[in-house]
């Protein structure tokens, strides 16, 4: 009778037992759910060279990206998978078992350079920065500015240039006007315009294949100083930025205003300040391993002097290769295929001109020649030109009248240059003639010449002389129906006109053709 007790004792435990894990949630089951519980399986995530705690993620579930974590002298640089930590992690991670990721830092300086690379280095397909340079001098109660807005855009895939930069000057300080530059194959493109939007300069120079892209001569901390040029990295106050310690010294960045300076007073006055007067300072920006910006400050307070000038630049669309389109010029021509359109233009008049049977024109060639930056020879070539076509056969009377400091500056005392008034006549007979104007009226005959083919319209086929030019503007004016054409040469192209003149009047000293060509080549 026991035995039986303890077994009718036991039945109802059990039965509850049953009765509980199967309707733990229905509450209206009656007890007729049979289904048995599943176990719920966790993994542990460890975060290996941290401070932080284990977490538990539940089988199969994804781990976010947890917050960076932190450490001393260092910059957080991402999570990895191996201990070796060459296998950058991907959130959200899916957890599968026991995982550990480990957590990688960079010093200071390993982290800029990380960013560096991977804004503007070799294995990215382009970069873009607006920038600002402002600059203000104030002396004795009187402030001076100087301003510079503009954008610069790299990709070496561009069909239009691999590089181009545009900025806009301001202010009493600096010259106004905008600036372009560009890069298209191995060819430099310098263009500037004055404050009225005109062209009044424009070369190119044959660069090889190291030049890529220019940058800011402030920057230089970020596009090219390597680890021995960067001293020191250091956290400021503000989150992610960074004081930069480099080999960049206060007396260059003093000399770099002379670029931008357009006051010689300024000018002199920087020249003369005590280097310990100047304090400098670099900062970057940088996080998620890209730069974001990059600011250059120098400042001066002594007692007749405070100065201000603040560089920075703002990287933007970080890992995108921009997109580079060549700003046209409206009615000036500078790209190759409108020059040589403008070119046929131009020579469509003159041939059209060349044809009337009587044309007469003056000229006047207007030269003005710098050199020891203070020192200037100005010469001035004046005349006018009469002719007559007939038979095939042009007849001619060109006079000029020059008039030059040549003869007055102290490098040419001693080369007999003199200012002189001729010209050269084609007779009917089919003479030519060399002439000397006299004093109060008429010519001296100076004899029989050969014939030169240039005199037959004289100076007129400037186009003709320079191997290259570099840009031609066009104005109408549609109240006189007038058009008129300014033309642009390089250096090489200058000297190639100036010889052309010099050959047309058959001024052959070798003085007078060398000074032109000497400092044309070290303009």
């Amino acid at each position: 009778m026991k035995k039986a007790f303890l077994a009718l004792a036991l039945l109802p435990t059990l039965l509850a037992g049953c009765t509980n894990n199967g309707g733990g949630n229905g509450g209206g089951n009656n007890g007729n759910n049979n289904q048995g519980s599943v176990e719920v399986v966790r993994y542990t995530v460890h975060f290996a060279n941290t401070t932080m705690s284990d977490v538990q993620v539940e089988a199969g579930k994804t781990l976010s990206r947890p917050a960076d974590p932190q450490q001393a002298n260092s910059v957080f640089v991402g999570w990895y998978s191996d201990s070796a930590m060459t296998q950058e992690v991907s959130f959200p991670l899916r957890i599968n078992g026991e995982t550990t990721i480990y957590a990688k830092f960079y010093s200071y300086q390993e982290a800029f350079q990380k960013a560096r690379k991977n804004t503007i280095g070799d294995s990215v397909p382009g970069y873009e920065y607006d920038y600002t340079l402002n600059f203000s001098v104030g002396y004795m109660g009187v402030t001076f500015n100087g301003n510079t807005n503009g954008n610069t855009k790299y990709n070496p895939a561009s069909s239009e240039a691999s590089f181009y930069d545009e900025h806009v000057n301001s202010g009493s300080l600096f010259y106004d006007g905008t600036k372009f530059k560009f890069l298209k194959e191995r060819e430099l493109h310098q263009v500037s315009l004055n404050e009225r939007n005109e062209v009044n300069s424009y070369t190119i120079e044959q660069v090889d294949g190291s030049y890529t892209y220019d940058s800011s001569s402030f920057a230089k901390a970020v596009f090219e100083y390597d680890d021995s040029q960067l001293k020191e990295i250091r956290p400021t106050s503000t989150p992610n930025e960074y004081e930069l310690k480099t080999s960049f010294n206060v007396s260059s960045g003093v000399a770099l205003l002379g670029n931008y300076i357009n006051h010689p007073m300024v000018e002199k006055l920087i020249g003369e300040l005590p280097e310990t007067s100047v304090q400098t300072g670099m900062f970057v920006t940088f996080a998620s391993d890209k730069l974001n910006t990059y600011r250059y400050q120098m400042t001066v307070n002594v007692s007749d002097v405070q100065l201000n000038l603040t560089y920075a630049l703002t990287f933007k669309n970080v890992g995108v290769a921009p997109s580079i389109s060549l700003r046209s010029f409206g009615d000036v021509s500078i790209y190759p295929n409108e020059v040589d359109a403008a070119k046929v233009e131009i020579n469509g008049y003159l041939n059209a001109y060349k044809a009337l049977e009587h044309s007469s024109y003056d000229f006047k060639v207007k030269t003005a020649v710098d050199y020891a930056k203070k020192n200037a020879i100005n010469a001035t070539i004046d005349g006018f030109t009469k002719r007559k076509v007939s038979g095939g056969q042009v007849y001619y009377l060109n006079d000029y009248e020059v008039d030059t400091d040549h003869k007055n500056a102290d490098l040419y005392k001693e080369s007999g240059l003199k200012d002189c008034h001729g010209g050269r006549a084609k007779l009917s007979t089919g003479e030519v003639h060399d002439l000397k104007k006299k004093v109060l009226s008429g010519y001296s005959d100076l004899g029989v010449v050969t014939h030169s083919s240039v005199d037959d319209y004289y100076l007129l086929d400037v186009l003709g002389m320079a191997s290259r030019l570099t840009f031609i503007g066009k104005v109408a004016d549609t109240s006189k129906g007038t058009i008129t054409y300014s033309v642009g040469t390089n250096s090489e192209g200058a000297a190639q006109i100036l010889g052309g003149i010099n050959s047309a009047l058959r001024l052959t000293s070798r003085a007078f053709i060398d000074s032109f060509a000497i400092s044309l080549s070290l303009y």
